[in-house]
């Protein structure tokens, strides 16, 4: 794969990303089903690894700019001050990751599982958040200008501050 180390690439599932290289995740994220992936400040960009394995996975800043992840496992996964703008992460669970000054402007977090998740100084700007679980969140800090989320999933989560509110799109609301 594009970005990923040469060492990595003889790892290979031979199966196809967007960029058309291989996609070696499935076996370098778990490396034997124990030890994390060590893949900071990676480039992904435009690629595809739905439904993959990535849970416990290092890739604080990795730039991720509309990489497809639809589906995947990212448990746990260090993904600080990554780049996920315009990422496809539907259905993706994100329960315990850390997502600390990630910018996910522009992505599709719809029906994501982000229990737990830290998204404090997150960027979240023109996300679709709609029925994404996002119970005991952390949201102190972040920028939500332009979300879009159902207003019932936003009250149950944990968030620290007031004025998050006001530059939100409600969707659903009566």
């Amino acid at each position: 794969m594009k970005g990923m180390p040469e060492s990595d690439a003889s790892m290979s599932d031979d199966k196809p990303s967007a960029a058309g290289h291989a996609r070696p995740l499935a076996t370098v994220a778990r490396h034997g089903g124990r030890a994390r992936a060590e893949l900071n400040n990676t480039n992904f960009n435009g690629a595809t690894m739905e439904a993959e394995d990535l849970s416990h996975a290092e890739l604080s800043g990795a730039s991720m700019r509309g990489t497809s992840l639809a589906g995947a496992d990212l448990r746990h996964a260090n993904l600080r001050g990554a780049d996920l703008c315009g990422a496809d992460l539907y259905r993706a669970d994100l329960r315990h990751a850390n997502l600390r000054y990630a910018n996910l402007s522009g992505a599709d977090l719809r029906e994501c599982d982000m229990r737990d998740a830290d998204l404090r100084g997150a960027i979240l700007c023109g996300a679709s958040l709609i029925g994404a679980k996002l119970e005991n969140n952390f949201l102190k800090e972040a920028l939500v200008h332009g979300a879009i989320l159902d207003p019932i999933d936003f009250f149950v989560a944990h968030q620290e501050m007031e004025e998050v509110m006001p530059p939100m799109v409600w969707r659903g609301a009566s």
